[in-house]
């Protein structure tokens, strides 16, 4: 988008001393700022800060952002960042990965304001296993076998692993075995890869199920032509007039009410290429679609999360119904993912730190409903 930030604004909200509460390089130290200090800095300057030893150091960051007619996208700096971002979500209780992952960003910062950067180390890269497949993954780079998974599949295991989404109470990294290796920064990497992968077993079954979508949404019962009644504003079942024998599930009101909800939530269903139930994963291969050496994971995000309202101190329509079960259909927003084949192993690419995408991963529960029979009479009202 043309859009790139250069300068940095610092707004101190408090003041303080300390040694070196603001370091620019060998250049400049600042041993004590004052309240309600603003400085502005160019992003190519390198810096840090200690804490203030007099009370809470609390201060504002921002960017200024500048139109470059100039700017391009690189996928060297890109891979550097995206592996960054990775390790320091890996890292909170390794020390070590955290000194990777703050030389990762050094060196992505130098690459972008071509400066120097320091000589390059051993790369991490995580080997992990997920339901019976293996893979190996920095962040950008994802590697499989190409006989152990199809291309929706090794798609579907990369972006989940990207964004570490919720796989019912638990996180999809939190189901992966995960052991650490180290690359050679002049390795080979195909040979590599290959030479790791070689000796895993492809998976008994694919680590996720097909769904039939229909099914999740069974026709609804015909609507008795003469059941008029009204559900809004009843307080018990004792000021509905029934008899004995009536059916909610036939209710012209009811089905209406439901009809209304599913008109909600099947769109959603219908256009989502994952779901989630429980900690089970379902794929639509139909929303992958592959062109070229192109993945491209098809969305839809036109229609917000559904809510089912309930009653407070009346019955109305949702009275009369059930959670049959939960699905969580992901926003999933990425960019196609680059793919290549090399020998027996498959790579894959997700370059999402760029200017020209809006990436988003977000959680979306939506709630499948049916109407109650006649035996599950609700006795208050919910």
């Amino acid at each position: 988008r043309g859009l790139v930030s250069k300068v940095s604004l610092l707004l101190y909200l408090t003041g303080g001393r300390g040694e070196s509460v603001l370091r620019f390089g060998d250049d400049l130290s600042l041993d004590a700022i004052d309240a309600m200090t603003a400085i502005v800095f160019a992003q190519d300057r390198p810096h840090d800060g200690g804490p203030f030893v007099d009370g809470p150091k609390i201060f504002l960051r921002t960017e200024l952002v500048y139109r470059d007619a100039n700017l391009e996208h690189s996928r060297s700096v890109a891979r550097v960042f995206a592996r960054a971002c990775y390790l320091s979500t890996q890292s909170v209780f390794d020390p070590e990965l955290e000194r990777r992952a703050d030389a990762a960003y050094d060196q992505a910062a130098a690459a972008r304001w071509r400066m120097r950067a320091a000589a390059p180390e051993p790369e991490p890269m995580f080997r992990k296993r997920f339901r019976g497949v293996d893979f190996l993954a920095n962040g950008y780079d994802y590697w499989f076998r190409r006989d152990a998974v199809t291309l929706p599949t090794a798609a579907a295991i990369a972006v989940l692993d990207v964004v570490n989404a919720k796989l019912g109470d638990r996180s999809f990294r939190s189901a992966c075995r995960s052991r650490t290796l180290k690359v050679a920064p002049d390795e080979d990497m195909p040979a590599w890869v290959a030479a790791r992968l070689k000796t895993t077993k492809r998976p008994d079954e694919p680590p996720f199920a097909g769904i039939h979508k229909p099914g999740l949404l069974p026709p609804l019962e015909q609507a008795d032509k003469e059941d008029d009644q009204e559900i809004w504003g009843r307080e018990s079942e004792y000021s509905l007039d029934t008899s004995d024998d009536w059916d909610p599930r036939r209710n012209r009101s009811l089905l209406w009410h439901l009809e209304k909800q599913r008109n909600r939530v099947e769109p959603i269903v219908s256009r989502a290429p994952i779901l989630i139930m429980g900690q089970e994963v379902f794929l639509d291969p139909e929303r992958f679609v592959i062109e070229g050496d192109k993945i491209h994971i098809l969305s839809n995000e036109a229609l917000a999360p559904v809510h089912f309202a309930g009653g407070i101190a009346y019955y109305d329509p949702s009275s009369f119904t059930r959670v049959v079960f939960t699905l969580d259909a992901p926003v999933l927003l990425v960019p196609p993912i680059t793919f290549r084949e090399h020998g027996d192993t498959l790579h894959l690419t997700l370059d999402l730190f760029r200017n020209g995408w809006m990436v988003r991963y977000s959680r979306r529960e939506l709630e499948i409903r049916r109407l109650i029979g006649p035996d599950e009479w609700p006795t208050q009202v919910d």
